[in-house]
C-alpha cells in the first residue's frame, strides 16, 4: 500500500515530528511512489451503512486535517470558496476519497485493521512510550499506574499529533507551497465555486480581473458595500457595478438620496467605516446580522433601479 509505504519512509528517514521541511531523498521517493492519481475501490453504493459511517467521518477528519496544513502553510482555512476546477481542490478531492475509502475498506477487514495497527505501535512505539511518561510524570504517577483512560489520551494525542504530522509532510513532498504561490498570480474564473452566495475570494478575483485596485485609483463598487445577493435570477454571479475615482462621490450621494435614514446610516457604516454585517447589527440593536443583510438587499434594488 502506498499511502502506508509513505508513512514508513517518513519514519525510517527518523524525521522529527514537528520538522517544517522533508528531505529531497523524501520528495523523490513520493515521486517514485505517487498514490495522488489511485482511485479506491470503495464503493458507497455497494459498502454497508456501518461502512459509509467510518467514510464519512474519514472524510471529515482527512479533510479538516488537510485545510489546518494549508492554512499553515499560508493558504485558505477552507476550499469551500473554490470549484473542484481549483488545483489545490482536485489534490484534496482526489486524496480524500483514497485514504477515506481505504481507511474504511481495511476497517472491514479485521485480521488486515489489527495489523496496521500493530504496524503503528511498532513503528511508534519509542514516541508513544515518550508520550506516556510525559503524562505520567504530570500526574505524579509511573507508566504502570496509568489508568485505560490516560493511555487512551496519549493515543489520542499522539495520533493527531501523527496525523498533522504526516498530513503536513505530505504537502510539502507534493510542492503545495509552490502550487500556492503560483495561485496567488494565477487564477482563473473557473476556480471558484458558483454556489457560494458570499463568495469573497471571487468577488476579489473579479476586482483585480477588471482591474479595480489599479493604479488608476480605488473605485467604488456596490457590491463592495453590500457583499450580499450577487447572484442573477439564472444563479450566475452579477458583475459587480465600478464607477471611476472622479464619479464615486457623486453616484454615492445620488444613491444615498434614495435610502431611509435607517439605511443611510447601514450604508455609511458598510462603505465609509467598512464595518461587517455583524459589527452594524451589534451597532444598530439588531438580533443577528441575518435583519441587515435583508436591508442591503433592498438596497442594491434601489441601487440597480437608480442605475437603469
Amino acid at each position: 500500500m502506498r499511502i502506508w509505504n509513505f508513512i514508513r519512509e517518513v519514519h525510517s528517514n527518523k524525521l522529527n515530528l514537528n520538522d517544517s521541511e522533508v528531505p529531497e531523498e523524501l520528495k523523490e521517493f513520493f515521486r517514485k511512489h505517487d498514490f495522488s492519481s489511485q482511485v479506491s475501490s470503495f464503493d458507497v453504493n455497494t459498502a454497508s451503512e456501518s461502512e459509509n459511517r467510518l467514510y464519512i467521518r474519514a472524510t471529515k477528519i482527512f479533510r479538516g486535517s488537510w485545510n489546518d496544513q494549508v492554512y499553515a502553510l499560508g493558504g485558505k482555512k477552507t476550499l469551500r470558496n473554490f470549484s473542484k476546477n481549483d488545483p489545490l481542490r482536485c489534490l484534496e478531492d482526489s486524496e480524500e476519497k483514497l485514504v477515506s475509502g481505504t481507511v474504511a475498506t481495511i476497517a472491514s477487514d479485521e485480521d488486515h485493521f489489527q495489523s496496521i495497527i500493530d504496524s503503528v505501535f511498532s513503528s511508534f512505539q519509542n514516541e508513544l512510550y515518550a508520550s506516556a511518561l510525559k503524562l505520567a510524570e504530570q500526574n505524579g504517577k509511573t507508566i504502570d499506574d496509568l489508568t485505560d483512560e490516560e493511555i487512551a489520551l496519549v493515543i489520542d494525542s499522539f495520533s493527531d499529533e501523527l496525523l498533522a504530522s504526516m498530513m503536513g509532510k505530505l504537502l510539502l513532498t507534493q510542492s503545495v507551497p509552490e502550487i500556492l504561490g503560483v495561485l496567488k498570480t494565477d487564477r482563473a474564473h473557473e476556480d471558484y465555486n458558483p454556489s457560494v452566495l458570499e463568495n469573497h475570494d471571487q468577488i476579489d478575483f473579479i476586482r483585480h480581473w477588471d482591474h479595480s485596485r489599479s493604479k488608476v485609483g480605488q473605485m467604488f463598487c456596490f457590491d463592495d458595500m453590500v457583499q450580499v445577493d450577487l447572484k442573477n435570477d439564472d444563479g450566475k454571479v452579477k458583475t459587480p457595478v465600478y464607477v471611476e475615482d472622479e464619479d464615486e462621490e457623486k453616484l454615492y450621494q445620488e444613491f444615498r438620496a434614495l435610502l431611509t435614514e435607517e439605511e443611510k446610516l447601514i450604508a455609511d457604516m458598510r462603505w465609509n467605516k467598512q464595518m461587517t454585517q455583524k459589527e452594524i447589527a451589534e451597532a444598530l440593536g439588531y438580533k443577528s446580522h441575518s435583519a441587515v443583510t435583508k436591508k442591503l438587499k433592498k438596497m442594491r434594488e434601489k441601487f440597480d433601479a437608480m442605475r437603469k
